[in-house]
């Protein structure tokens, strides 16, 4: 019963995320530069994402996501994510279209990492070189029923 409440969670969470992002194609501000704010999400000490490989190709460019927790809690983290490019200082989504995800979590226990690949270029524009940041968020579990959204970011450069 108590992972179909955090299953059930996750996918409430992850739709009402899309559904503020739905204009993510406008440029955006350092201060709101992902809507996290308007959904409560925080950073959390001790959860962070780090860029380990790019994989490009002609066909496709993949990232792998290091997923760290070095909380006393578990996490979860999903398919959903956001590319942005640096333009003049500003960070702008590079999203090719509004972007669908599939409601899919994978648990990230206390005191562990992770990680994962994404398929960067099926979804966001990342055929200049530049400078782009990985945005994503994640569930920490804070006991019994209580639980927070945090964000989680790391900058990497295409070449």
């Amino acid at each position: 019963m108590f992972m179909s409440i955090r299953k059930f969670l996750c996918i409430v969470l992850g739709v009402a995320f899309l559904l503020c992002l739905a204009g993510c194609n406008q440029k955006v501000s350092e201060e709101h530069h992902t809507g996290f704010t308007e959904t409560g999400a925080i950073e959390i000490e001790g959860i962070s994402v780090s860029a380990s490989m790019i994989k490009a190709n002609s066909d496709k460019t993949v990232i792998d996501i290091n997923w760290h927790n070095d909380t006393d809690y578990s996490a979860m983290y999903g398919e959903m994510y956001w590319i942005q490019r640096l333009v003049n200082e500003e960070w702008v989504s590079c999203a090719i279209s509004e972007p669908i995800f599939a409601t899919i979590t994978f648990e990230l226990p206390s005191k562990e990492y992770s990680y994962k690949s994404y398929a960067i270029s099926d979804l966001y524009d990342v055929s200049q070189p530049g400078t782009y940041r990985f945005l994503s968020t994640c569930t920490v579990n804070m006991g019994k029923d209580k639980s927070q959204t945090c964000s989680a970011s790391c900058e990497f450069v295409i070449e």
